[in-house]
Formats: C-alpha cells, sequence, structure tokens
C-alpha cells in the first residue's frame, strides 16, 4: 500500500495563487496611480488628455479584472485539489508541471 505524499499540483496551485495575489497588488497602484494623476489635471491637460485618462481607466479595470477572474480559478482548482496524494500520483504530476 502507498503512502499519501505531499500533492505537487496542491502545492503548484498554492504557489501560483500567491504569485496572482501579488500582481493583483502591484496592478492596483502600478494602474490606478497613473489614472489618478491624469484625472488631477496635473500632468496633462486637453481633450486628448481626458480621452487618454478613460482609456487608461477602462483599460486598468478590465486588465484587473481579468487577473481577479484567473485568482478565482486558481482558488477553484486549488479547493478542488487534495493537498496529499499517492506517491505514483505525485511523480507525475511532478513530470507534468
Amino acid at each position: 500500500m502507498s503512502q499519501d505524499v505531499t500533492n505537487p499540483r496542491h502545492t503548484y496551485l498554492r504557489n501560483l495563487l500567491t504569485q496572482v495575489g501579488t500582481v493583483q497588488d502591484q496592478i492596483k497602484g502600478n494602474l490606478r496611480r497613473p489614472a489618478a494623476n491624469m484625472a488631477s489635471r496635473k500632468v496633462w491637460t486637453s481633450v486628448t488628455a481626458t480621452t487618454f485618462e478613460h482609456e487608461l481607466t477602462a483599460g486598468a479595470g478590465r486588465y484587473a479584472s481579468a487577473v481577479t477572474d484567473l485568482g478565482t480559478k486558481v482558488h477553484e482548482e486549488l479547493r478542488a485539489c487534495p493537498p496529499t496524494c499517492l506517491a505514483a500520483e505525485a511523480k507525475m504530476w511532478s513530470r507534468d508541471l
């Protein structure tokens, strides 16, 4: 009878979820800051600047939403993945990852 070992897929998904969370945090600052600067009218003012600000804000929202969706999907996969598995399964997962 084989003994259960740490599931490499579970470990991989846990690490991936951490990375996605890090990217989500970076997006909050990196994409919102330029949009806020544009909205303040301190960096550039014109009709083109207003259009650019709206496009930047919309694009940042779409990007943030996509990363959030990715985090949700990874979290769902992680919940469905057992933290341990048989040694033979672990070996298979290790090759695939």
